[in-house]
């Protein structure tokens, strides 16, 4: 399959997918506490049900190694590469067996129709915007980390569809499980050529890693992006066999 199209970038941090509600804002008392538990819990059971049909069946994507997550002993974190705005909705629930999952989401995807109203009933904890909820947010977080549920997080933020690139993490995405020691598991998305127009996909879990605590917190950051990184990379460059959209750096005057 040859490249459809080409898309050019500044820099990893540019947006292609936007919403209406890009420049959206957490209200101030935002309350991170699941407010109806065993509701949300049989929303998270209807979202793992149609994962398993949704997936496969619209996105042609499988997934290998998901046992690694399903099998984990308490709760720990999965990081992915974002290269659909869609199918990465649905990816997680995919991961964690019949566990609870919470994606880490922006205040953006909470605007979105109809789909923004169910983020928080389908377990996804937003963002906070402002530095006092940071403590609230981190709170909520490692009370559903504590009860076994699997934290998600896009470490590259933005969605670049069907990228088979992995794009630089910042050293902060891997701040939480730096600072806690928890088992970071990567699911990376590739792409092989596919019956119709578009590519099929296949995931590929790995892990578990895990921060080296004998370390300051800075070299543990810095370390375990690293790792991270370079586990993705790997199955990226073994994996992706097609290119759907070819992404290229903006070439700049002299």
């Amino acid at each position: 399959m040859t490249p459809m199209r080409v898309r050019y970038f500044e820099s990893f941090t540019d947006d292609f997918v936007q919403s209406r509600h890009q420049e959206a804002q957490l209200p101030a008392d935002y309350d991170w506490r699941e407010r109806h538990p065993i509701v949300y819990a049989m929303f998270g059971r209807i979202v793992h049900g149609l994962a398993r049909i949704v997936y496969p069946m619209f996105f042609h994507g499988r997934v290998y190694g998901s046992e690694k997550v399903a099998n984990h002993a308490g709760g720990a974190y999965i990081f992915i590469n974002h290269t659909q705005p869609v199918g990465d909705v649905f990816l997680p629930y995919l991961l964690a067996g019949s566990r609870r999952v919470h994606p880490i989401v922006a205040a953006a995807n909470l605007g979105v129709p109809i789909g923004g109203k169910l983020l928080r009933p389908a377990g996804a904890l937003v963002l906070p915007n402002r530095l006092h909820q940071l403590g609230s947010f981190q709170v909520a977080m490692t009370a559903r980390l504590a009860k076994g549920d699997m934290v998600v997080m896009y470490p590259e933020a933005h969605v670049w569809p069907y990228t088979t690139l992995i794009r630089p993490f910042a050293t902060g995405s891997v701040h939480y499980p730096a600072a806690d020691g928890r088992a970071v598991y990567t699911a990376t998305t590739t792409y092989q050529p596919g019956r119709g127009r578009r590519p099929r996909m296949t995931v590929y879990v790995d892990g578990p890693f895990r921060a080296d605590m004998t370390q300051p917190l800075k070299i543990r950051q810095r370390l375990l992006r690293q790792q991270l990184m370079a586990a993705m990379q790997w199955r990226a460059a073994m994996n992706n066999t097609t290119t759907y959209i070819t992404y290229r750096r903006k070439e700049v005057a002299p």
